[in-house]
């Protein structure tokens, strides 16, 4: 029974996910470490600017003759700075005539309030109370609360597309495997709730198409079953033919009838997708194949530019696909040369035979099940046309791909391309 497998993030998805969220704490350190330091510069500005001003204020109203002193300070508007006339001091800080000149220095120690009690004379004392302003803490933490807005923003973005890619990845990969193969693992049901709804709709259809399939293996199988008994019951009546001509022809035609059956039968099984993936050396399996074959006096040449490749497959049905690219080849050639070369890491067979090769109009068909040529590779060879489907549908299987195509001096070539090898340690326990 199919397991149901979640989609794990792909390293690309986690790339940008470290990335943006190391560039955001590294954009938000610096504008932190920009916002303090203009800050202090901001403070140090506004601080030197109210002392300037907290001092223009004691000259301004010591010069002033002592009845205008309090309509002066009735009409004088500096903002954050408070100055009052009284009989005695208010703030611990003291400044008498003749220190003006070192307040500035003295009144830097102070950050938010400026408290100043400045003697005019014997009965008179004028008291300042100073704010230093600090608007740009407020414009700062603004910048900063924007910040982490965006980078929270960005983050939840990034986050809500990878929840939505995950899901439409697997489906993608589902979708690939199950044009070959009905038995590849169901879309666990996560992620949103559309996302939900399709995974279910895409289970539900996986499970039909699997229920076809084995309806129509179970029909072909009784059919196969039923014909089998009047196949046997003719060749015994054949028992009774007395010209020894017509009774070989009979039973050749009998046995072509049993073996159309379990050909026909066997393709509909798709016996070759039960056999479990393996690590497997394709340069032994094709030796084995072109051993067999000289054994029989075929004569088959094999060059491999790499003398151990490896490949996750199953190795029977393999065997099975390239055996009868070349029984293919040997019922209408007399030589044929096999190669295997790489191509970034990725395995290319070349099958190519001197036989009559096969009419252009015919080579987008070849592959279809109980297609065959009617010209130089016609039914008079046997046959139900069912050898080169069954190997296309095994390369298929392994996530292969096969093209036929005439060759320039004559004959056909048949190029198998695999994925990428896997690593060294992929299949190992």
């Amino acid at each position: 029974m199919p397991s149901k497998l979640r989609a794990k993030p792909t390293i690309s998805a986690k790339a940008v996910l470290v990335t943006l969220s190391c560039m955001v704490l590294l954009h938000l350190g610096v504008l932190v470490f920009y916002t303090q330091s203009s800050r202090r510069a901001q403070h140090e500005l506004n601080q030197d600017k109210v002392i300037e001003q907290m001092i223009n204020i004691v000259e301004l109203v010591g010069s002033t003759p002592l009845k205008q002193r309090h309509e002066i300070l009735k009409n004088l508007y500096v903002p954050y700075i408070e100055a009052t006339l009284d009989p005695q001091k208010k703030w611990q800080f003291v400044a008498e005539p003749g220190t003006l000149w070192r307040l500035k220095h003295k009144l830097k120690p102070f950050l938010g309030h400026i408290k100043l009690s400045y003697k005019l004379d014997k009965e008179t004392w004028l008291n300042l109370d100073a704010t230093v302003d600090n608007y740009g803490l407020g414009l700062q933490l603004g910048l900063i609360i924007l910040e982490l807005v965006v980078a929270g923003a960005l983050i939840f973005s990034a986050w809500s597309v990878n929840r939505f890619t995950e899901p439409l990845m697997r489906f993608k990969e589902v979708a690939e495997r199950l044009g070959v193969d009905a038995q590849t693992d169901v879309v666990i049901e996560y992620g949103p709730s559309i996302i939900k709804e399709t995974a279910d709709a895409m289970n539900k259809m996986q499970s039909r198409i699997k229920q076809l399939l084995d309806h129509r293996t179970k029909m072909l199988a009784a059919i196969s079953h039923d014909l089998r008994t009047p196949i046997t019951r003719l060749k015994l009546r054949a028992q009774y033919i007395e010209d020894k001509e017509q009774y070989n022809k009979t039973i050749k035609d009998l046995d072509e009838m049993e073996t159309m059956i379990s050909q026909i039968l066997s393709y509909a099984r798709s016996e070759y997708a039960s056999e479990k993936l393996t690590r497997m050396e394709l340069n032994s399996l094709i030796l084995t194949i072109v051993d067999e074959y000289h054994e029989l006096g075929h004569q088959i040449e094999y060059h491999a530019d790499n003398p151990r490749v490896i490949i996750l497959g199953r190795r029977l049905a393999l065997k099975r696909a390239i055996t009868n690219f070349i029984a293919n080849a040997v019922k209408y050639a007399e030589r044929i040369t096999i190669e295997m070369k790489e191509n970034n890491g990725a395995p290319i067979i070349t099958i190519d035979d001197d036989g009559p090769g096969i009419p252009e109009d015919d080579l987008e068909s070849i592959f279809e099940p109980f297609y065959r040529p009617d010209q130089a590779r016609s039914s008079h060879t046997g046959g139900v046309g069912l050898g080169l489907s069954v190997a296309h549908d095994i390369l298929l299987n392994h996530q292969a791909t096969c093209k036929l195509s005439n060759r320039d001096n004559g004959g056909l070539r048949v190029t198998i391309h695999f994925r990428r090898k896997p690593p060294a340690n992929l299949g190992k326990s």
